[in-house]
């Protein structure tokens, strides 16, 4: 399940080696924590099929990070994407959070603005805090281009 073959075909090869799945034990933690949520699709016999997922993250001064949202790319643009991100915003208002920031592909056409309709903000990078500057040079370091790529955050309070 990976939307990464979508982000590949937009001029971002680096995202076939990118590996998009979540350790055991970092997903068992999540899940405890409450920071793992997955969206799920019932087949016709009954079964479960996992489509997508979104992991967050504490921060410092009352912030949460979305670490990764993935969604399976036949599912992309039928609002199970939206349902998650939007479940992750509640959940964050619901627990006292103050914002939420993530990373994202700021130069493929509806990647950044599909944030920005939930209210996210580009943060420049003159106002980035150690946490992201820590996240652009991971990034970096697994291949992900930082000249294409952007920080955002949504202000809860």
């Amino acid at each position: 399940m990976s939307a990464n073959p979508v982000f590949a075909m937009w001029g971002h090869p680096e995202f076939t080696t990118v590996d998009e799945s979540l350790p055991i034990d970092m997903a068992a933690e999540a899940i405890v924590d409450g920071r793992l949520l997955v969206c799920d699709l019932m087949s016709p016999s009954g079964d479960f099929e996992v489509i997508g997922w979104l992991v967050m993250f504490d921060r410092p001064n009352g912030e949460t990070s979305i670490g990764q949202i993935s969604m399976h790319a036949d599912r992309m643009g039928h609002g199970y994407g939206k349902a998650l991100l939007q479940a992750a915003i509640d959940r964050c208002r619901r627990v006292g959070r103050v914002a939420i920031v993530l990373s994202t592909q700021d130069d493929v056409p509806w990647n950044r603005p599909w944030y920005e309709r939930f209210g996210f903000t580009v943060v420049q990078e003159g106002d980035w805090d150690a946490a992201m500057h820590e996240t652009t040079r991971e990034q970096s370091q697994l291949g992900l281009d930082w000249s294409t790529r952007v920080h955002m955050r949504l202000a809860l309070q």
